[in-house]
């Protein structure tokens, strides 16, 4: 082995990723076939989440030798993440027959069938996993899988058992987000004392950068937060300030780049939604929930697919995945609709099997509305709003500092639901209304046999009156609500009070961040 690439691989046991891939660079220009270091190029452009330019190189490392496990099976994870579930499942096979007593391609086989809602035969797969890692100690150190499992066990109502999982879990690695986790399950598992041990244990260890200790701490605070609620609500409501706090200092909420967005999908919509891009039966079954994330979509998912026609993906990614690259670049790049149409139907079809509805809930498809319906007119959406100030509230106490980089912030919230209200005003001024089916949490919650029949009529399916709460409560979510969508249906989260200290800037926000679209 030369001495560069021993450098190199010496530098990937660091995950210098970023120094890493600029040293693979220089060697690709004097050898730009070299075998190993595009291997560890697509590595490292893997770690760092360039997905387009990893599955790239993977590729051509395909071509190279197909029988390589490492490029399958990071070629399946590519494709898992993004919701090609056809080549993703074809790829994991191919993994499973070259290297059985691998455990990474059963934990993405996992990942497909918990997707497809084949709960026991997904959990037969973590299971497996778990067995091939061999120890506890190192399993937990798999956090993708051990959520994973405790996913799994709480969708097959073994909850006692995901409990004292994710506490083995916690308790070996000390994860501060197994202990949110644990938390939101059974947030008395640990006494006074013991969380502030937890609490001078993290202010004392030495994480290797800022930005791991402010994730750790948010989570640990999260947790902390939720330990607190139902017995000190001083202590609750401080908890979840300081959680957000450090969440905010990993985030990077752009409202202005939002507005941009908003605009090119309006401009665009109005120039093209005339065009014939599909036919006018295209998208017959298909049925989208859109609102404000907290806003009672996982409660509407689950009433609605309480009937056995229908197949609920959850919320599947895959609209902005193929939409966003068009509205989120500086320079405008028009959408190939009927490519997306294409791949859209094709991974609803993979995933509903026999079913013949297919239900897609992730909220932040209300930015899409128009051009989905573009790509399929038949396509039925029902808009779930409520109270804004009860949205923000529930955003502001749940952990979402990947995926949700404007809930640590009550302005944030604000300035996102002005946003929110702004485009879905315009939808339900469009030819797309029609298809579009307006409600309230409160109303839901208040009258859910009412609104029960209107929202099966409109989507043309059966109500099946009293068997629909039984139903409904066996339903799992993999989403922040999924303790709280096996209750029954209740009014408790209607006309919040927790942190009324903000609630009259956070109206003010929402009116000031109107005002710029009553101008622009």
């Amino acid at each position: 082995m030369n001495s560069q690439l021993s450098f190199i691989l010496n530098e990937v046991k660091k995950s210098n990723w970023h120094y890493t891939e600029t040293l693979c660079w220089d060697e690709i220009k004097k050898d730009k076939h070299n075998y190993t270091i595009n291997k560890i190029l697509a590595l490292c452009l893997l770690m760092q989440k360039k997905i387009a330019g990893a599955k790239e190189r993977y590729k051509f490392l395909l071509l190279q030798k197909e029988d390589d496990f490492d490029v399958l099976n990071n070629l399946s994870k590519i494709y898992l993440e993004e919701e090609n579930f056809v080549e993703a499942d074809r790829f994991i096979d191919k993994c499973l027959s070259i290297n059985p007593d691998k455990h990474h391609p059963y934990i993405h086989k996992s990942e497909i069938l918990f997707k497809l809602r084949n709960f026991s035969e997904a959990y037969k797969f973590s299971q497996k996993a778990i067995n091939l890692i061999g120890s506890l100690e190192l399993v937990s150190q798999n956090s993708s899988l051990v959520q994973l499992h405790t996913d799994l066990l709480l969708a097959l109502n073994e909850n006692e058992l995901a409990i004292k999982f994710i506490k083995k879990c916690f308790e070996i690695s000390k994860r501060s987000f197994y202990f949110y986790y644990l938390t939101n399950l059974e947030p008395n598992s640990y006494s006074e004392d013991y969380i502030q041990g937890l609490i001078d244990n993290f202010n004392k260890f030495e994480y290797l950068s800022l930005s791991q200790k402010n994730i750790e701490g948010a989570q640990l605070y999260f947790g902390i937060a939720r330990f607190y609620e139902k017995i000190n609500r001083n202590k609750s409501e401080e908890f979840f300030i300081k959680a957000n706090e450090l969440a905010s200092l990993v985030q990077r909420y752009q409202p202005l780049e939002h507005q941009k967005k908003i605009k090119k999908i309006i401009n665009y919509y109005k120039n093209n939604h005339q065009q014939d891009f599909a036919l006018d039966n295209s998208g017959e079954n298909l049925i989208f929930i859109v609102g404000m994330p907290r806003s009672g979509t996982t409660l509407l998912e689950s009433i609605i697919a309480s009937n056995t026609k229908v197949f609920s993906a959850g919320e599947l990614t895959s609209v902005p995945r193929l939409l966003n690259d068009s509205f989120e670049q500086e320079e405008f790049t028009e959408p190939n609709i009927k490519n997306f149409s294409q791949a859209y139907f094709d991974r609803s079809n993979f995933l509903k099997g026999s079913k013949v509805y297919f239900l897609d809930k992730l909220t932040i498809n209300y930015f899409y509305v128009g051009i989905i319906s573009m790509a399929f007119p038949k396509a039925k959406f029902i808009h779930i709003k409520r109270d804004p100030w009860d949205t923000a509230v529930s955003l502001f106490k749940q952990t979402f500092i990947s995926n949700l980089p404007f809930a640590s912030k009550f302005f944030s919230i604000a300035c996102q639901i002005a946003n929110y209200q702004y485009i879905m005003n315009f939808w339900n001024n469009q030819a797309c209304s029609k298809n579009i089916l307006n409600i309230t949490y409160e109303d839901l919650v208040q009258n859910d046999k009412d609104f029960n029949d209107k929202i099966f009529e409109f989507l043309n399916l059966e109500n099946h009156n009293d068997d629909d709460e039984n139903d409904r409560q066996k339903f799992f979510s993999r989403t922040a609500s999924k303790i709280q969508i096996k209750q029954g249906i209740h009014q408790k989260s209607v006309k919040k009070t927790d942190f009324i200290a903000y609630r009259d800037e956070f109206f003010r926000t929402i009116e000031n961040q109107s005002k710029y679209w009553e101008i622009n």
